[in-house]
């Protein structure tokens, strides 16, 4: 056990190696060193508070031990975003943003000449994620005028200590069983990402900015593709959803302009709103699953020219197809186009 910050400033140690007796990590143990690479065997199920906060870690390898969200203290991994490379990730339930604290951040300056002391300090959250997340200024900022929710502080981080752009490679190992909100951000350098056999779910914004990756695979275990998960994936062109997806959530595809078709498996009964808004599909078959096309799902889809509608279909949502390329549509029930919310208005003079 690491339970004190023993190594806390130690900016000249880059590497360390934890023997597999460590089952704990204390609160700021290795905060603000020079770690460069971290291991952290199955062994470790606790982490505490800014434990690995401010390091500039390259390469991070995260093992099976930490089984919750509550696991990990908050903001343990704050701040390694900028300089990490490359991350493989194997604890169950631990990813994600989770519960909020309000803490006085050692990197920060505050002014406590104002306001109760429940409100001196800022806001980090638990669990194994690597975002910033909205500090408390940002929040009180315009919202009160009372001088007790008032008070400054300095040094203060923007949010590109949450943005991931060396980042190339990440991997979430078969023993990952969920993986929550707001993992990672502006991922604009990733081009690599493996999603374990055991995932069953990704929540929404889970990872964000993916603009260079340009495959994925969807395990068997999902079984639901939450809304905004692949929102913005501009570079993806290949992927496939595997008959085991029962739900398309809001805006899961939105901004895949390289993805150029889909195979939408009959297993799925439901698309959210702007499912594949704006993407670069083509052409596109509704499985016969689908009874309903929701709003906005194919908007500004400018090169999608065919569409074939089965029969099972009974309801087309407000600006379903508008303003995309269609040319070609295949609807044996017309009286399901609804022209009074421009489901298919804005189509090609051809059409």
């Amino acid at each position: 056990t690491c339970a004190l910050p023993i190594f806390e400033g130690a900016t000249a140690l880059t590497a360390v190696t934890l023997p597999d007796s460590v089952t704990n990590i204390g609160e700021r143990a290795f905060y603000n060193t020079g770690l460069t690479s971290l291991s952290i065997p199955d062994s470790v199920t606790q982490i505490g508070e800014l434990a690995f906060a401010k390091n500039p870690i390259q390469t991070l390898q995260i093992g099976s031990g930490l089984e919750q969200q509550n696991n990990v203290g908050a903001g343990a991994f704050y701040g390694l975003c900028p300089t990490l490379e490359s991350v493989s990730i194997n604890s169950p339930h631990a990813l994600g943003r989770g519960s909020r604290v309000t803490k006085q951040l050692p990197w920060y300056q505050y002014n406590f000449s104002l306001g109760p002391p429940s409100l001196r300090g800022d806001y980090i959250y638990s669990g194994l994620h690597f975002t910033r997340g909205p500090l408390r200024l940002e929040g009180y900022l315009g919202r009160y005028s009372h001088p007790a929710y008032q008070y400054q502080a300095t040094n203060q981080d923007s949010a590109s200590v949450e943005q991931c752009v060396n980042l190339t490679s990440i991997s979430f190992g078969d023993a990952v069983i969920s993986i929550g909100e707001h993992v990672f951000t502006e991922l604009t350098g990733l081009t690599s990402l493996i999603i374990g056999e055991s995932v069953t779910n990704i929540d929404s914004n889970a990872l964000t900015g993916a603009t260079a990756l340009t495959s994925l695979t969807i395990p068997d275990s999902i079984t639901s593709i939450a809304n905004n998960t692949f929102n913005g994936f501009s570079s993806l062109s290949t992927i496939e959803i595997p008959n085991t997806v029962t739900h398309i959530g809001d805006n899961a595809f939105t901004g895949a302009l390289s993805l150029t078709s889909i195979d939408i498996p009959n297993s799925v009964i439901s698309m959210g709103a702007g499912a594949f808004s704006n993407t670069g599909l083509t052409s596109i078959n509704i499985p016969n699953s689908i009874t309903s096309i929701a709003t906005q799902a194919f908007e500004g889809a400018t090169a999608l020219t065919a569409v074939t509608l089965p029969d099972s279909v009974t309801n087309i949502g407000e600006r379903a197809f508008y303003n995309t390329g269609l040319t070609s549509l295949k609807d044996r029930k017309s009286t399901r186009l609804n022209s009074s919310h421009s489901s298919v208005s804005r189509m090609p003079s051809s059409a």
